[in-house]
């Protein structure tokens, strides 16, 4: 059985460009433009995966991600945008995200978290992520803008406050 995706962006092109690449993949894909139309499709329909841009009239794609992984708590989401900061991708991986990218988008890089967040249950991350907490941070991501949060982290830890 196809994995199913759901792609969430207000910008048009973007969600045909993501929905063609991805379908041809042979993954099952639909789209919405905004924030409260992806609530009513998970409610009707079960994704494995979210991919959902930051910045939407409606509603924020962080807001999207905590209320769609209140009701469905096994979907993996990745979150893209154009205005990636670093306290914004820190927000979205407490919140659960598998990833968060930077646009524009590398679809090579995109086809390779998509295809390691469809591998890796949510369940398996919530596990692994729980003991982390006392002993060290663990990061699953392998987007620059991960990258250069971990980078950022290494830089600081040793900083004397």
């Amino acid at each position: 059985m196809a994995h199913t995706i759901l792609i969430v962006d207000d910008e048009l092109n973007i969600r045909r460009v993501l929905e063609r690449a991805f379908a041809k993949e042979g993954y099952q894909v639909q789209t919405a433009e905004g924030g409260h139309q992806a609530l009513r499709l998970l409610d009707e329909t079960p994704y494995d995966l979210m991919l959902t841009d930051v910045v939407m009239p409606d509603m924020t794609g962080l807001e999207l991600l905590k209320r769609a992984r209140q009701k469905h708590p096994n979907l993996q989401v990745i979150l893209m945008t154009a205005f990636g900061t670093i306290p914004t991708a820190v927000e979205a991986m407490r919140a659960g995200a598998f990833d968060f990218l930077t646009k524009p988008l590398d679809m090579e890089t995109l086809r390779k978290v998509v295809r390691n967040a469809l591998r890796e249950p949510v369940t398996t991350q919530a596990a692994q992520r729980k003991p982390a907490k006392r002993k060290q941070v663990a990061f699953i991501g392998e987007s620059p803008a991960i990258k250069q949060i971990l980078e950022t982290v290494e830089r600081v830890a040793d900083a004397r406050t």
